[in-house]
């Protein structure tokens, strides 16, 4: 599945963790230009969830 972002010109998406301590500095990882890919099963799953739906709809 393909999501177009064109619109989204300039926006940053970040995911990260933020490590805040007593002794030391605070040290922070942070993820950037993700790609959210799902995995076979899951893809499957929705499409036969959605095909379900739609059947449903139509009696």
């Amino acid at each position: 599945m393909d999501i177009d972002v064109n619109g989204l010109g300039g926006q940053i998406l970040q995911f990260g963790f933020l490590a805040n301590t007593n002794d030391f500095e605070p040290s922070t990882v942070i993820y950037d230009n993700i790609s959210f890919t799902p995995e076979p099963t899951s893809a499957m799953l929705l499409g036969l969830s959605g095909l379900v739906l739609l059947r449903r709809r139509r009696r």
